[in-house]
């Protein structure tokens, strides 16, 4: 079984994987080495030569400058890209950030329902995808008391135009998820410590 999380920051992805780990014995997918990333990536593209351009093309054609090509490059192509191959190596295996996250990961802009619908054509799926539903607001809020909102180096100015961005795309993709062919399950708070129908 292999469940991938998605959530706004702040959202409790994390903690959750944790909890599965401990409650479920599931291993979390984590990249630790350059060898590792570069061999698991190695392996993607062996196996999905297609998917590994037209995502590559993804990072090109939503980067705006050097900086960010290389951010996104590393965290939303190659980490997702080899936590996906290492994924295949275990019987339980889940990622707390992998491609869905894209849905606002990758895009610095609110996008259209055809652009986002056209971009998760193209990834490989998790045997569930467990989607954390916060509010916006709180997602700042829990980003703000941690003290770290991601791609503040970017400046004041790329920060806020990409928090609009990641709010709308976040609201877009969860209207259209139905469409997207994925199993997945919508938890919030509440349930979060009932989860033994996710595996």
């Amino acid at each position: 079984m292999f469940i991938e999380i998605y959530g706004l920051p702040g959202s409790g992805k994390t903690t959750l994987a944790k909890r599965l780990v401990a409650e479920k014995n599931y291993m979390i997918i984590k990249i630790r080495t350059k060898y590792e990333l570069f061999w698991y990536n190695f392996l993607f593209l062996i196996k999905h030569p297609y998917r590994f351009f037209l995502l590559f093309f993804y990072i090109i054609k939503y980067s705006d400058n050097w900086k960010i090509f290389y951010y996104k490059l590393m965290n939303a192509f190659l980490h997702y890209n080899a936590k996906y191959q290492k994924a295949l190596k275990y019987e339980n295996a889940i990622v707390d950030q992998g491609y869905f996250l894209n849905a606002f990961a990758l895009f610095d802009n609110p996008v259209s329902e055809i652009e986002i619908k056209k971009y998760f054509e193209l990834v490989l799926r998790p045997d569930l995808l467990v989607i954390l539903d916060i509010p916006f607001d709180l997602s700042l809020e829990r980003t703000k008391a941690r003290g770290y909102f991601a791609r503040e180096d970017f400046g004041e100015e790329y920060k806020k135009k990409w928090q609009k961005a990641v709010n709308e795309n976040n609201s877009l993709f969860l209207e259209i998820i139905k469409q997207i062919r994925v199993d997945y399950k919508i938890i919030n708070e509440k349930n979060y410590s009932n989860f033994d129908d996710l595996t």
